[in-house]
């Protein structure tokens, strides 16, 4: 028996005896054979039949209670199944290219849905497996430095290469190295590169929302050498991955708005959107005959802290 069932009883029988009285008090001539004084009844049997009455509605009301989370979730299987299937588990993984296998010049594709396997715990038999949300493109490069400025001192003629309602606050400046003896102008088809910012929560959001709001323009060049022509980029300087439907790392039907999808990923992994791309950096790139090549996002402002 369902120990919720003396619940529902007792409340059954305290309102026909209490709500009962009440009644009878405002519809005398009707209900006045109730036979109820306040609280108390006075005959035995028609005091049991209030219970066994009691007993019988509280039985079907813990039924229709059981059966509501069954009715909700038909309509939302229908309007949104998202929200009544199990939300799978959800990671950032980082991937290292071999140098040593291939030609990499070209950069090496990792194709969306492709599975990955995790290690086997110890006293498990079977690993999980995930699957990637979006094409990954792996490229001879690390990240050497990473520092935000003011606006750059460097870059004496930067003003001719703007608009002239556009002013530059400051800079994101990213220093990268490639593998090897490769060298940038060698990288082809390099014009856009994703960059995750990891480490702490509040920076990381903070530097992601600088990059939303303040993001004018991005240019590539050799580290010290920005004295001379520029390729500057103006056109969608910055882009933002995990918000196209085909990058979505829950699967969205075709009765599903975009929208939900996205919000359910950001309250499940909000790491998910930490991730940044520059683009318009190819010009710039393949006039740098060495392995070390810095790239800038010119900001319009820049944080008060």
């Amino acid at each position: 028996m369902d120990p919720r069932l003396l619940g529902y009883y007792n409340r059954e029988l305290s309102y026909l005896r209490e709500t009962g009285a009440e009644f009878a008090a405002r519809h005398p001539k009707v209900a006045a054979r109730l036979g109820m004084q306040g609280t108390d009844i006075a005959d035995p049997y028609a005091e049991r039949m209030v219970e066994a009455f009691s007993f019988l509605t509280a039985r079907t009301q813990l039924k229709i209670d059981a059966e509501f989370p069954r009715f909700t979730q038909r309509p939302l299987e229908v309007v949104s199944p998202n929200y009544v299937t199990p939300t799978p588990s959800m990671s950032v993984a980082q991937l290292h290219p071999d140098t040593e296998e291939g030609d990499l010049a070209k950069g090496f594709t990792v194709p969306r849905d492709t599975a990955f396997f995790s290690a086997i715990p110890e006293g498990e038999s079977t690993a999980c497996q995930f699957r990637s949300s979006q094409d990954v493109t792996l490229w001879p490069l690390a990240i050497e430095e990473a520092r935000l400025t003011a606006a750059p001192p460097d870059m004496p003629a930067l003003h001719r290469y703007l608009p002239a309602n556009i002013h530059v606050a400051g800079a994101l400046r990213i220093t990268l190295r490639t593998f090897g003896e490769l060298t940038f102008s060698q990288l082809a088809g390099l014009d856009r590169l994703p960059f995750y910012l990891c480490g702490e929560e509040r920076t990381a959001s903070h530097l992601l929302e600088l990059l939303h709001t303040s993001a004018i323009a991005t240019l590539a060049g050799i580290p010290g050498h920005f004295d001379g022509a520029l390729d500057v980029n103006l056109q969608q300087p910055v882009m933002y991955e995990g918000l196209e439907p085909d990058q979505g790392l829950l699967p969205l039907a075709w009765n599903v708005f975009h929208g939900h999808n996205l919000l359910h990923e950001y309250f499940a992994c909000p790491e998910r959107f930490y991730f940044f791309t520059p683009t318009g950096l190819s010009a710039g790139l393949q006039k740098i005959d060495g392995g070390v090549a810095e790239i800038v996002i010119l900001l319009n402002r820049l944080p008060p802290d």
